[in-house]
């Protein structure tokens, strides 16, 4: 069983079938392959349209990898991308700059994302002048109305991005990816850079900008605080592979998987504390094995308190642990599967 997860009731925007991205290692002197990292490992999701999915793990699980993949900046070494049906995968030339209209890419960091020598009209109206959309009258219009929704002042576009904060900037980039009419977002950590009241306005604008535009999102983060208040549903990475996933609430409040039960643990551990980044996943205890030689069976046996033989010898697979909740463990924390 993937954990590919589908309704009748919906229809998909975005599918992702064993997905894998993999990047040789080089020789430092012969500049000969010796190896391999395997970033991104059989992912499996779906997109529905509307809906918001985020991903989360901590650094070096394969997230932004994942999200690169997803956007085409990097090309999978197998896989589907099924965007609308059609597999956009190994797209080149023309087709991909068609499906780079339709999926558009937030990054984490709005001080390196904005071109500094562009002004803030330029910088909106740039994927509209790439994609030949419209007239100079009529994407100076669009430049103004995406300004009015994502919260920028008019009489300030003719200023660079230096001038403004980083969350004004952080909205410059919404703006600039809704500017060609995406069906589907990928957000890249996007208020991570941010400070804490400012992450909570780009929040509620996202949230604001997905009811009112039905578009749909890809959630890459690692603050679960913040993928609890944006995403519908939730799949939780770890060692380039996804582990669970399902309704947000029933991940994150009753997870199954002891990866995900860790990562829980560790919020609370913050929140005690009274962290200035409360739920944030980073401070899990133990070292992630390296990607180049991931450990025989479950991935996360070498850190797991309920690991046993099973673990080392045999790589689990996913069961069902409710109507939208999914998990690939040999231990689960709760629950029994559904039977099948």
């Amino acid at each position: 069983m993937t954990n590919t997860l589908s309704s009748q009731a919906v229809v998909p925007i975005l599918q992702v079938h064993d997905l894998e991205k993999s990047f040789p290692i080089l020789s430092p002197f012969l500049r000969r392959v010796t190896g391999q990292i395997s970033a991104v490992r059989g992912v499996s999701f779906t997109v529905n349209r509307g809906e918001a999915i985020g991903i989360v793990g901590e650094s070096g699980c394969g997230k932004s990898t994942l999200a690169e993949c997803l956007v085409r900046l990097t090309r999978p070494t197998s896989g589907e991308i099924l965007f609308q049906g059609r597999d956009v995968s190994s797209i080149e030339g023309a087709e991909l700059r068609r499906y780079r209209r339709s999926v558009q890419v937030v990054a984490q960091d709005p001080f390196e994302s904005l071109s500094p020598r562009m002004t803030v009209r330029q910088i909106i109206s740039e994927p509209m002048v790439v994609h030949r959309i419209g007239t100079p009258a009529s994407r100076a219009k669009r430049v103004v109305e995406l300004c009015e929704a994502t919260g920028i002042d008019v009489k300030l576009i003719d200023r660079r991005p230096a001038t403004f904060s980083g969350g004004q900037r952080q909205r410059i980039a919404i703006a600039r990816a809704l500017a060609p009419g995406p069906e589907l977002l990928v957000l890249d950590e996007p208020v991570s850079a941010l400070d804490t009241s400012v992450q909570a306005q780009i929040l509620n604008l996202l949230n604001d900008l997905r009811r009112d535009l039905g578009i749909s999102y890809v959630f890459i983060g690692h603050d679960l605080g913040v993928v609890r208040q944006v995403c519908d549903r939730v799949g939780v990475m770890y060692l380039g592979k996804i582990v669970e996933i399902g309704n947000v609430h029933s991940v994150l409040d009753a997870p199954v998987h002891p990866y995900t039960g860790e990562l829980m643990k560790a919020a609370s551990a913050l929140e005690a504390e009274q962290a200035a980044d409360l739920m944030s996943i980073e401070r899990l205890a133990g070292e992630v094995p390296s990607p180049k030689n991931p450990p025989s069976g479950c991935g996360f046996r070498t850190r797991c308190r309920f690991a046993t033989e099973i673990c080392a010898e045999v790589a689990p697979g996913f069961k069902a642990y409710g109507e939208d909740h999914l998990a690939a463990t040999h231990h689960p924390l709760r629950l029994t599967p559904l039977a099948h």
